[in-house]
């Protein structure tokens, strides 16, 4: 189980999203990039944890059939709010926490983006993933790391507990519970510079997010934070994983 109240709060203030985000959002980007090849040219997404429905937009803006499922209701409520001026029919939201979520469907593509970290028993989120797969079903994971610079020089306390973060994860750890689950990991990426980080978790300089709406911004800002991750390290895991 998770927090709920938390979430009612974080996305209580939400406003409605003017578009659906391209390749280069700067937020997204970085998943996005990675994931590409993995997107299917038809076929049903299940997108776990989809908060307002940002990334479900993005799917079903490309023909998916797409279900996002959150346990947050004002986050659904934004989310069929939006839908409304995106007219997205093969976009459908659930309020409902994951671990109550049934169906019979096998999904071409699961994601479940930085959602881990917000339960407490991520183990059983993924030995339930798996019952929605098939042999060609593709899940992609994302998870903050802790080798994060920012969390090793403790800075991220209050971040992580301002948005419900019960943990990060190392390669091995994140590694052994999917195996443990009947996943196998195709491919796992190492993103997120101490750049993109600072702007994600500071509000202060998050303000300037704003400013990567001009592609020249945007793509300056990712060169250089990419750049950084060699040297500082990496905040974020990206899992390509199937069903073993």
């Amino acid at each position: 189980m998770i927090n709920i109240k938390l979430y009612e709060r974080y996305h209580q203030d939400i406003k409605l999203q003017k578009r659906i985000i391209g390749p280069n959002d700067f937020t997204y980007r970085n998943t996005l990039n990675k994931i590409a090849p993995y997107i299917p040219k038809d076929g049903n997404v299940l997108d776990i944890g989809s908060a307002t429905g940002t990334v479900s937009f993005y799917l079903g803006s490309r023909g998916l059939r797409v279900v996002g499922v959150e346990p947050s209701m004002n986050a659904v409520k934004q989310a069929r709010l939006n839908n409304k001026v995106f007219s997205l029919k093969n976009v459908n939201f659930l309020n409902i926490p994951f671990e109550r979520y049934r169906s019979k469907l096998k999904f071409n593509l699961i994601t479940c983006l930085e959602v881990l970290e917000h339960l407490e028993d991520d183990v059983k989120c993924l030995a339930m993933i798996v019952k929605h797969m098939d042999k060609n079903s593709v899940l992609v994971v994302t998870v903050p790391s802790v080798n994060a610079p920012l969390y090793k020089l403790g800075l991220l306390r209050t971040f992580d507990m301002k948005v419900g973060h019960l943990r990060r994860y190392s390669v091995g750890t994140i590694s052994a519970k999917v195996n443990d689950t009947g996943l196998r990991i195709e491919k796992m990426f190492k993103s997120e510079g101490i750049i993109r980080s600072l702007l994600f978790t500071n509000n202060l300089l998050g303000k300037l997010i704003r400013f990567t709406k001009f592609s020249v911004t945007n793509n300056f800002i990712n060169y250089i934070d990419s750049l950084t991750l060699s040297i500082f390290k990496e905040s974020q895991l990206i899992l390509i994983c199937k069903k073993k």
